[in-house]
């Protein structure tokens, strides 16, 4: 018969010591046990021995710790590893010694029969292997108890708490999820909702016992050995963070880069008092959470504090060096990750890293690891190289930190490369000599060329950096944009919007002796030789004229100014095309009537386009009001473009200097128009209809203040001059204050 009390407390005392060291040293479950009787049994305390060892007891005894201890002066885990699992197979109970009879070894040893049992062995291999790194560690430790810096290293996995508690079993049961339902379903039953919030958890902790209570053996027998398990994992992590030894675990390593700052300052300060150096300490990864890879960059400096001065620290002193530098050490950082990621020929660009910065440094760095001003993209963990070339290294979105630039011409929104150019997968071989490599672009581009031309552009790209590579491969997507907008021919040269190329490869000649003088409308007679020069532009340039030279010329007979250089055409397409870009609804009525009233204009000079730029008019008695209107792209499309960019840069709401900006440029729309209605014919009127001509009215910005002889606004006064010329960027930060 059984009782359930032991009258022999003898007896009682070795139960209770077996059943502790059961607990502290768990069989993996799955694995083959033997017999009882093979187990040693703990001898019982005698008077006088030393107290025993509590807590975490080590997971290495008898001749595993002997095996690893004659390990421990050299030791290499590509050799060590294996001779342990030979000699300890994964099927052998973590707490038994191996047997001497070599066939018992080899049950043990046997392969895995199917995939459950494969999956077991690979979670008892890796986790035997964790444990023997964690004890070489400590080992090692213990060999060299002289190392200075074990304390203050030691700061970065301390724990912070006390040591981890045993939860109660019914408290475990409960927090599953197989079994959470039912207790819920439970509290429900009972009506246990209408209590007040603070009795809910005593009352779930009475159900969640008694459902437990319910539960077959051995349900309730594996609810024991997974809280066992889980407080003693808790436990050795505890009692490793007590030792203060390196840990592989990420978790740990991130908890102990956020206590970097703290614990290495005082290193820094130390070296510093003891060296007088100026100490800066940077420090750099690239983390591995998702396809986007960050490099985290932190910089630490020696007796610098809050309350320093500022040309004790880097940071503050020289910020643009600083943060230069810290770019500079961003783009090693990732291009080591790289390197080891995808060593010698399967390195990848460096586009794919993008920098941030840690936390113990003020300073925030834009552009990172060869990547464009604020820009990101992926990084690939795998690079099929050169046969695939599926790095892309196309230009990032620009972020909120990058200046914001529209451009005069409109560009659509997607530009594919021409079908005439081959894939870059056609010919792999040839990019095998770049160092990194190329974008899709630029392999295209290298392809299109002869053989020759191919070859010597080659050895002029193969060994540039990631990051130049990127450059270049930006420079041929630009080009293949243009060829595909008819803005550049088959070799580059840049054409009109017709499509008719324009001369190349001309150098335009300055006027002499007549610097600054205004251009002469077309079609006037030129009587001075040099003026005719400066008409041609066609002409090659002549070469220099010296002194001696200049006082033996003769005067050449007048010729007729020579004609414009580039054709025009009548193609509305770009002017559709960029009214559809200058239309925005939240600018308001005043802009939407502005634009509509450009393309009348436009409109009616049948949409003429060249690429010829207008003349600059310093004043409204200089010239008629016809001489403003430069048709095309290269005209008053500028000013409204550079008026929308205005609005954009102010975030949409722009300030009152900007509406009269409008105002005035719709004041001057409106003069062209009446001018063109007059004569259509765009000629100079003649002096008995300029008289017959009524005054202008002012400009809408411009009423009500003195009237001013120079335009809309009239022109500046000496002091308002004076002060534009010392400060150039005063009326920018007067409108920026204005539009916030």
């Amino acid at each position: 018969m059984s009782n359930s009390t032991n009258p022999n407390p003898s007896v009682a005392s070795q139960q209770a010591m077996a059943s502790t060291e059961d607990r502290q040293n768990p069989p993996d479950a799955g694995i083959d046990q033997t017999s009882a009787s093979s187990k040693k049994k703990k001898p019982k305390k005698k008077p006088g021995d030393p107290p025993q060892k509590r807590g975490n007891k080590g997971n290495f005894h008898g001749k595993r710790l002997e095996f690893l201890n004659n390990l421990v002066p050299a030791c290499f885990w590509d050799t060590t590893m294996p001779a342990y699992h030979d000699a300890f197979p994964w099927r052998l109970p973590r707490d038994q010694d191996p047997p001497d009879d070599a066939e018992e070894l080899a049950q043990y040893a046997r392969a895995p029969e199917n995939a459950e049992e494969e999956k077991k062995m690979a979670e008892v291999i890796e986790h035997v292997e964790e444990k023997i790194i964690n004890w070489f560690s400590r080992k090692r430790s213990q060999l060299n108890p002289n190392n200075p810096f074990q304390p203050m290293l030691k700061q970065l996995r301390a724990p912070q708490g006390p040591a981890p508690r045993r939860i109660p079993i019914h408290q475990f049961y409960m927090a599953q999820a197989e079994f959470a339902p039912n207790i819920a379903a439970e509290f429900k039953r009972l009506g246990y909702e209408d209590k007040p919030m603070v009795d809910h958890i005593n009352l779930r902790n009475v159900i969640a016992k008694e459902m437990l209570k319910n539960e077959p053996e051995e349900v309730q027998m594996r609810m024991k050995r997974e809280v066992e398990e889980e407080y003693v994992e808790a436990l050795e992590r505890h009692q490793a963070g007590l030792e203060g030894l390196p840990s592989p675990d990420e978790a740990d390593q991130a908890e102990a880069r956020q206590r970097m700052a703290s614990v290495a300052q005082q290193f820094l300060d130390l070296l510093q008092a003891y060296t007088g150096y100026h100490l800066t300490l940077l420090a750099g990864r690239v983390s591995s959470t998702g396809r986007l890879r960050d490099v985290d960059v932190t910089s630490l400096h020696a007796g610098v504090s809050t309350t320093s001065p500022g040309h004790l620290d880097f940071s503050r002193a020289t910020a643009v060096d600083h943060k230069e530098t810290l770019k500079l050490f961003s783009k090693f950082v990732a291009e080591s990750y790289l390197a080891e990621k995808h060593p010698v020929s399967d390195a990848t660009s460096a586009v794919g890293v993008r920098t941030t910065e840690g936390a113990a440094s003020s300073d925030t760095v834009e552009g990172a690891a060869g990547t464009a001003e604020g820009g990101s993209g992926d990084c690939p963990d795998e690079v099929d190289f050169p046969a695939a070339l599926s790095a892309s290294t196309a230009a990032p979105p620009p972020t909120s930190t990058s200046t914001p630039s529209v451009s005069a011409t409109p560009v659509p929104d997607a530009s594919p490369v021409p079908s005439t150019i081959p894939a870059p997968s056609a010919a792999p071989d040839i990019f095998r000599s770049f160092k990194s490599p190329p974008g899709e672009w630029l392999c295209a581009e290298l392809l299109a060329l002869s053989e020759s031309e191919r070859d010597a552009r080659i050895a002029r790209l193969d060994w540039l950096s990631p990051y130049e590579l990127m450059r270049e491969d930006n420079i041929a997507r630009n080009k293949a944009t243009m060829r595909a907008l008819g803005l550049m021919g088959a070799i580059g040269a840049p054409t009109t919007w017709s499509g008719a190329s324009a001369a190349a490869g001309q150098k335009r000649k300055g006027k002499s002796g007549q610097l600054g003088s205004r251009k002469r409308p077309r079609g006037e007679e030129v009587e001075d030789a040099d003026e005719d020069e400066d008409a041609s532009d066609g002409e090659p340039a002549e070469p220099r004229v010296t002194r001696s030279k200049t006082r033996a010329a003769k005067k050449a007979p007048a010729t007729k100014k020579a004609p414009a250089l580039a054709p025009e055409s009548g193609n509305k397409e770009w002017a559709e095309l960029a009214l559809s870009r200058l239309d925005d609804n939240e600018l308001g009525a005043e802009w939407k009537a502005l634009c509509k009233m450009w393309y009348t204009l436009e409109e009616s000079t049948g949409f003429l386009c060249t690429t010829e730029g207008g003349e600059l008019l310093s004043g409204g008695s200089e010239g008629d009001w016809g001489g403003m209107h430069i048709p095309g792209v290269n005209g008053l499309l500028n000013v409204l473009m550079c008026l929308k960019w205005w609005a954009k840069a102010a975030n949409g709401e722009p300030g009152e200097r900007w509406k009269r900006g409008v105002a005035d440029v719709t004041w001057v729309l409106q003069r062209l128009a009446a001018t063109r209605a007059k004569d259509p014919r765009g000629e100079e009127p003649t002096e008995s209809e300029k008289e017959a001509a009524p005054e202008e009215e002012e400009s809408p910005a411009t009423q009500g203040a003195d009237k001013r002889t120079n335009g809309p606004h009239g022109e500046l006064t000496p002091e308002e001059e004076e002060e534009l010329l010392a400060d150039p960027e005063a009326d920018q930060d007067e409108e920026m204050a204005d539009t916030m």
